[in-house]
C-alpha cells in the first residue's frame, strides 16, 4: 500500500507535544472526491484550537475516525486521481478550497476532498498566495451570505462593519466587500490604520483612542469576529432590517462541556432567545461557522484571479516547520497568514 507523510496528532494538546510527522496510507478518493497532491496549505487559529482539543466531541460524531487526526483546512494542490462520480475536475487540474471535518486535513502530502469543496485555481498565482485565502473566505461567506442572506449581486451601496480589520478575516472581508462596492467600517490597532485604509476600508478606527460605537451607526450588516463584551455594542450598530452575525459563540464550548445532546440543546436555547430579542427590534441575529460552499469558493477565486482580492501573508514556511508556524500563530504576532509549502514546490 502506497504511503504518504502527514502531520498527525494521536491525542489532543500543544502542537509541539502531540503533532508528529508520520507515514499513513494514501487515501483513495470515493464517489465525488478527488485525490489532491497538496502544494500549499496555511495555519488558522481554528487549526491550533482543534489540535488542542476544541470541538473534540463534534469531531467524534462527524469524522470518519477521531485519530489519527491530520489538521489543516486551506488547500491548494493538483488532482492526481478521481472518484467514480467526479465530473468537475480532471487529472492535472490545479484546485483550491477547504477540507471539511470528515476528510483528511491539508497538512499532508495528499488529501481526498469532495469536488464540491474545491474550484479551479486562478492561473498565474503561486500556490502559497492562494493557500492564505480559502478558509477565511468560506468563514465570511458562511456568515454573511449563508446566515445574513447578503446577496453579492445586489450588495453595492450597503454598509458593513467588521471588527479587527488587520486580522486574517477582517483583511479578507474588507477587500471582498469593497469588490462588491459596499461601504466598510472597521477597527484596528494604531500601527495598522494606514495599511487597513490601503485595503479599501472607508472608515478605520484606532480602537485604543476611538470608540466605534460613537462613530458607526445604522449599518446593514455587522460582522463580529470578537464576541464576548463586544457583542452588545456591535449588535446596536445594526439598523432595523439589517443583520448581525458572530463567529464567537458557545456552540463548541457547550458540546465539549455538556456533550452533543445537552450542549446542542443549550446552544439552541441561547441562540433562539437572542434571535427573539433582536427580532423584536427588527434585526436579524445569527451565529456562523465556516462551511464549504462550491458557489462561494468559485466566486471568491474569481475575485482573486481578477486582482480584486490579494492574500495577506505574514510568512511562508516549508511544511516541515509546521511547529514553529503554530508557535508564531499562538504568539499573536502574525500579521496575515502563516503559509506552509511543500519543500519541492
Amino acid at each position: 500500500m502506497a504511503t504518504m507523510q502527514a502531520w498527525v496528532a494521536r491525542d489532543y494538546g500543544p502542537p509541539e507535544k502531540v503533532l508528529r510527522l508520520d507515514k499513513l496510507p494514501i487515501p483513495e478518493p470515493q464517489g465525488r472526491q478527488v485525490l489532491v497532491r497538496i502544494l500549499a496549505s496555511s495555519l488558522n487559529p481554528i487549526d491550533l484550537r482543534m489540535v488542542q482539543g476544541y470541538g473534540a466531541r463534534l469531531r467524534r460524531l462527524v469524522a470518519r475516525e477521531e485519530f489519527p487526526f491530520i489538521p489543516g483546512r486551506d488547500v491548494v494542490g493538483e488532482v492526481v486521481e478521481s472518484g467514480s462520480e467526479v465530473t468537475k475536475f480532471e487529472t492535472g487540474d490545479l484546485v483550491v478550497g477547504i477540507t471539511d471535518l470528515r476528510e483528511i486535513g491539508a497538512h499532508a502530502q495528499f488529501s481526498a476532498i469532495s469536488e464540491t469543496n474545491l474550484t479551479h485555481a486562478p492561473p498565474g498565482i503561486p500556490p502559497g498566495k492562494l493557500a492564505a485565502i480559502p478558509y477565511v473566505a468560506m468563514t465570511t461567506w458562511s456568515a454573511l451570505v449563508g446566515r445574513l442572506d447578503l446577496d453579492p449581486s445586489s450588495a453595492a451601496g450597503k454598509s458593513l462593519f467588521v471588527h479587527a480589520g488587520s486580522g486574517g478575516i477582517g483583511s479578507f472581508t474588507i477587500q471582498w466587500a469593497k469588490s462588491l462596492d459596499m461601504k466598510v467600517s472597521t477597527t484596528c490597532g494604531p500601527s495598522n490604520v494606514e495599511w487597513v485604509k490601503e485595503l479599501g476600508a472607508d472608515v478605520v478606527m484606532n480602537y485604543r483612542d476611538q470608540d466605534y460605537r460613537e462613530i458607526v451607526q445604522d449599518v446593514d450588516f455587522a460582522y463580529d469576529t470578537l464576541g464576548g463584551k463586544y457583542e452588545k455594542g456591535t449588535v446596536a450598530l445594526v439598523k432595523s432590517g439589517g443583520g448581525y452575525v458572530s463567529l464567537i459563540h458557545p456552540t463548541m464550548r457547550y458540546t465539549d462541556r455538556f456533550g452533543l445532546f445537552g450542549g446542542g440543546l443549550a446552544a439552541i436555547g441561547t441562540l433562539v432567545g437572542r434571535k427573539i430579542l433582536h427580532g423584536m427590534k427588527g434585526r436579524k441575529y445569527a451565529w456562523a461557522i465556516a462551511q464549504p460552499s462550491e458557489a462561494g469558493i468559485t466566486h471568491v477565486m474569481g475575485k482573486v484571479g481578477s486582482g480584486k482580492i490579494r492574500a495577506v501573508i505574514d510568512r511562508e514556511l516549508p511544511m516541515k516547520d509546521i511547529i514553529s508556524g503554530f508557535e508564531h500563530l499562538a504568539s499573536g504576532r502574525a500579521k496575515g497568514k502563516v503559509v506552509l509549502l511543500r519543500e519541492d514546490v
